[in-house]
C-alpha cells in the first residue's frame, strides 16, 4: 500500500536508538533474550517534533512520519546555518543519507537554488518535517517546522509565488508551514488518546507512526488487537511501541525473529509489556527505512 510513500519519501539510511527508555538497551551480547525494558509510562513533551505535529494532524490521517533535521545535525557533529557553503551542505546531506533517520530527503532542497537566490531561504532552514498519508498511501499533506530567526515573510513570499512544493502551502503558525486540511485541534491526532503513548518521550532523528495494523500471515499465533503502532528511531537502535499494558508483547516479539527479512535488519530485542515498548538494534539502516515504510513489521500484526 505504502510503495507510493516508498518513492514520496527517503528510503535514507537510518541510525537508530531506543528512546523514551529509562535506560539504555544494552547489545545483544550484554542481554540473554527475551530481555525486560525498563518500565516506564509514556509521558509526550510537546516540545519534541513528533508531539508538535499532532495538532496538525488530521484524525483521517493513517501515517505520519516525522524527521527531525536538528537532532541529524547534532548526531554527526553538524551545526546548519544559513551560512553553510554548498560544499558543507552537501557533505551533510552525504552523511545523513548514510547514517541517519532521514524518513524524508529534505522537501525543500529541489528548489533550494531558487528559494536561496530569489528569497534567502533553504533546507537549512528547516528544523523539522512530517509527511501525512492516507489509507491508499497517497501523501495526503505535511507539516515545515522553520528554525527561530527563519525570515518567515521571505517564506511567505515563495508560497505567494508558488516555488516547488511551498505551492498551496501556508504559514500556520508562527515558523510552522503546513500543505493539506488544517485540522480542529479537537479532531487532529493531538487528541486521539491512542496516538498520543507513540510518539516518544525523547529527542529522535525520526518517527514512523502508523493508526492500524499489518495483515497477519496464515499461521500466525493469536495476539491482541492492535490499534495502532510506531517506531521511534535514534542513534543505533530503535523503539517500537505498540500500546500500554500489552500481553501478547513477546508473542510478537517472537514473530519478528522468526521473520529473515526483519532479523537481516534488527537484533538484540527486548520487551517491557508494561509500557508496551520493543527495542532493537539495527544492523542495515537503510533496510531498516524501507522496512518502516513498506511496514514489513511482523510486530504490528492485526489481532486474531
Amino acid at each position: 500500500m505504502l510503495s507510493r510513500l516508498t518513492r514520496a519519501l527517503a528510503t535514507g539510511t537510518l541510525l537508530v536508538t531506543v528512546t523514551g527508555c529509562a535506560g539504555s538497551i544494552p547489545p545483544p551480547s550484554a542481554a540473554p533474550k527475551p530481555d525486560v525494558l525498563p518500565s516506564a509510562t509514556p509521558t509526550p513533551d510537546a516540545d519534541l517534533p513528533a508531539s508538535a505535529v499532532l495538532p496538525y494532524v488530521p484524525e483521517s490521517t493513517a501515517l505520519l512520519t516525522v524527521t527531525d533535521y536538528d537532532r541529524v545535525a547534532e548526531q554527526l557533529g553538524v551545526e546548519l546555518t544559513r551560512g553553510m557553503s554548498q560544499a558543507e551542505r552537501d557533505d551533510f546531506w552525504r552523511r545523513a543519507a548514510r547514517g541517519a533517520a532521514l524518513l524524508s530527503p529534505g522537501l525543500l532542497r529541489d528548489d533550494e537554488k531558487r528559494l536561496r537566490d530569489d528569497y534567502g531561504i533553504g533546507q537549512e532552514d528547516v528544523s523539522w518535517e512530517a509527511h501525512l498519508v492516507g489509507d491508499d498511501g497517497v501523501e495526503t499533506g505535511w507539516v515545515l517546522r522553520f528554525r527561530d530567526g527563519t525570515p518567515m515573510a521571505s517564506v511567505k513570499e515563495a508560497i505567494d509565488a508558488g516555488v516547488g512544493p511551498l505551492a498551496g502551502a501556508r504559514i500556520a503558525d508562527g515558523t510552522v508551514v503546513v500543505k493539506g486540511t488544517l485540522p480542529d485541534p479537537a479532531d487532529s491526532w493531538a487528541s486521539d488518546e491512542t496516538i498520543q503513548p507513540l510518539v516518544g518521550t525523547t529527542a529522535a532523528d525520526g518517527v514512523v507512526v502508523r493508526r492500524g495494523c499489518v495483515a497477519a500471515p496464515a499461521g500466525t499465533p493469536r495476539v491482541e488487537s492492535l490499534d495502532a503502532w510506531s517506531m521511534t528511531f535514534e542513534g543505533a537502535l530503535a523503539t517500537a511501541r505498540l500500546g500500554l499494558k500489552r500481553t501478547d508483547l513477546f508473542t510478537r516479539l517472537r514473530l519478528a525473529e522468526q521473520r529473515a527479512s526483519f532479523t537481516r535488519v534488527f537484533a538484540g530485542g527486548v520487551a517491557d509489556p508494561q509500557s508496551g515498548r520493543l527495542g532493537f538494534r539495527m544492523k542495515a539502516p537503510a533496510a531498516a527505512t524501507d522496512l518502516a515504510l513498506r511496514e514489513d513489521l511482523p510486530f504490528a500484526v492485526c489481532g486474531r
